[in-house]
């Protein structure tokens, strides 16, 4: 029999639940640091020191602190950014991308959340800085 994964649709004011998973699926981050970044094991870099306290996958991180890091990143991505561009380009994509955050967080299943990430996260990639 599959295993199910439970949809649950999280408001502001709802308690976070975690989709169902088993212990395997937390074993299955798809590759290791140096994949992702210029890091080589023992080249003394932040991200070496990163893998060697927390492992090449970080599976030595629980899910939330995961997020704590993630949300950090981004923070500095897009104070970055902010300062590139100026703060009245900012302030409207903000304006622009407001309602389409209100419907996320109202609309989108919790558990399309890390989907909808990761696609992000690919465009961002391979979007030039400028536009």
């Amino acid at each position: 029999m599959g295993e199910r994964t439970h949809r649950l649709r999280i408001t502001a004011n709802a308690p976070i639940v975690s989709t169902h998973q088993t212990h395997k699926d937390f074993n299955k981050m798809t590759k290791p640091l140096g994949y992702y970044c210029a890091v080589t094991p023992g080249d003394c870099s932040f991200l070496d020191e990163l893998q060697e306290q927390y492992g090449s996958t970080f599976e030595s991180l629980n899910r939330l602190e995961k997020l704590y890091i993630l949300s950090a990143i981004i923070s500095n991505l897009t104070a970055t950014q902010t300062s590139l561009e100026g703060r009245s380009v900012a302030e409207k994509a903000l304006a622009t991308v407001t309602p389409v955050i209100e419907q996320i967080n109202q609309r989108l299943l919790i558990g399309e959340h890390l989907g909808l990430a990761d696609a992000i996260v690919n465009q961002l990639k391979y979007q030039h800085q400028g536009e």
